[in-house]
C-alpha cells in the first residue's frame, strides 16, 4: 500500500521533468536561434560600392540605399543604407557619413540593426558602433523609409552611380578642399566635387579650370558635362555652354536639363520657336527639370519659359 501511495508524486515529477526538459529544448533553441541572428547582423562596416538610390533628404543629412552592396537576403529582407551629411562634419562625432547594414521583417515592420561604421570626408573609417539586432529587433521611425522601399510599399528613388556622386549632390565640401586639391592634382573625385561647388555658387578664381580639369578627369561622366556646361551658362559664355550640351546630348540623348538649357540659349538667342521645342522635349522626360535646375544652379526661370 505505501508503495501505491507513492505513484501519483513520482508520476507528477515524471511529468515535470519532461517540461522541463522541454522547456529547457526551447530555451536551448531560442539561445542558439539569437546567437545565430547576432552572428547573421555581424558585418564589418564599410562604404558601399556602386550604385545608391535616394531613400530621403532633408536639411541634415540623407538616407541612400545601397543598390550594390546588399548582402545575400535569408528569411528577412537585408539592406546597406548611407547617411550623407549635408555638412562634412555633420553626423555625430564629426562623421560625414555612416554606413550600416540593416536587416527587415516586412511582414512585422521590424528592424534588426546592424553594426554602424563613421568615416570622414574622404571615405576614412572613424568609428565602429557596435549594434544589436535583438531577438524581437524593433519598430521602424519614420525617417528609416527604407522599409517602405524594400517592402513594396514606395518607388524607387533617383539613383547615383556612387557615394561620390551623392556627396557632391548632397554635401558641402569642407573648407580646406582646395588645399586638398592642390595636394592631389588628378584625383577626379576632388575636381569634380571643385566643379559642382563652383557652379552651384561656391565661387573661386580658379572655378572654370577646375572645371575643365574635372571633365579631362571625368570625360564620361555626365554630371561633370552638366556642371561644366551651366556654369559657363552662368558666366555668359554662352557657345561654350552649349557645346558643352551637346557634346553631353550625343551620350545622353533622354538628358533632360540639358535638353532644357539648350531652350533656354535659343530664347536668349531670340528663337522662341525652337526654344519651346526643346523645353517641351524636357518636360515631357522631367516635368520638374526646370525647379531642379533653379535649385541646382540657381538660375532663375520666369513662368514663360517654364511649359512647352
Amino acid at each position: 500500500m505505501p508503495k501505491s501511495s507513492n505513484l501519483p508524486l513520482l508520476a507528477g515529477v515524471g511529468v515535470a521533468v519532461v517540461l522541463l526538459a522541454g522547456g529547457g529544448a526551447w530555451l536551448y533553441r531560442d539561445s542558439v536561434s539569437a546567437a545565430q541572428d547576432q552572428a547573421d547582423a555581424r558585418w564589418t562596416p564599410e562604404l558601399p560600392k556602386g550604385r545608391l538610390e535616394l531613400l530621403r533628404t532633408s536639411f541634415k543629412q540623407t538616407r541612400l540605399l545601397a543598390l550594390d552592396s546588399v548582402p545575400p537576403a535569408g528569411k528577412l529582407t537585408e539592406a546597406v543604407v548611407l547617411v550623407v551629411a549635408s555638412s562634412p562634419t555633420g553626423l555625430d562625432g564629426g562623421a560625414a557619413m555612416t554606413s550600416q547594414r540593416i536587416r527587415i521583417d516586412c511582414a512585422k515592420g521590424r528592424i534588426f540593426d546592424g553594426d554602424q561604421g563613421a568615416f570622414d570626408v574622404d571615405g576614412k573609417p572613424l568609428s565602429t558602433k557596435l549594434l544589436s539586432g535583438g531577438r524581437y529587433g524593433r519598430p521602424a521611425d519614420t525617417e528609416e523609409t527604407e522599409v517602405p522601399r524594400l517592402c513594396g510599399g514606395a518607388k524607387a528613388g533617383r539613383t547615383f552611380t556612387d557615394r561620390h556622386a551623392a556627396q557632391r549632390e548632397y554635401q558641402t565640401p569642407p573648407d580646406t578642399y582646395e588645399t586638398i586639391a592642390a595636394a592631389r592634382p588628378n584625383d577626379p573625385n576632388v575636381f569634380a566635387w571643385l566643379c559642382s561647388a563652383g557652379a552651384r555658387g561656391r565661387w573661386r578664381e580658379t572655378t572654370p579650370g577646375d572645371c575643365d580639369k574635372a571633365l579631362k578627369l571625368n570625360p564620361t561622366l555626365a554630371e561633370v558635362h552638366l556642371d561644366r556646361a551651366f556654369l559657363n551658362l552662368i558666366i555668359g559664355k554662352q557657345a561654350v555652354a552649349e557645346a558643352g550640351f551637346r557634346k553631353l546630348l550625343a551620350q545622353e540623348p533622354d538628358n533632360a536639363a540639358a535638353l532644357f538649357a539648350q531652350g533656354l540659349i535659343l530664347a536668349m538667342r531670340g528663337d522662341k520657336a525652337a526654344s519651346k521645342v526643346k523645353r517641351a522635349q524636357a518636360l515631357k522626360i522631367d516635368p520638374k527639370i526646370p525647379e531642379w535646375i533653379e535649385t541646382r544652379y540657381g538660375i532663375g526661370i520666369s513662368d514663360e519659359y517654364r511649359t512647352g
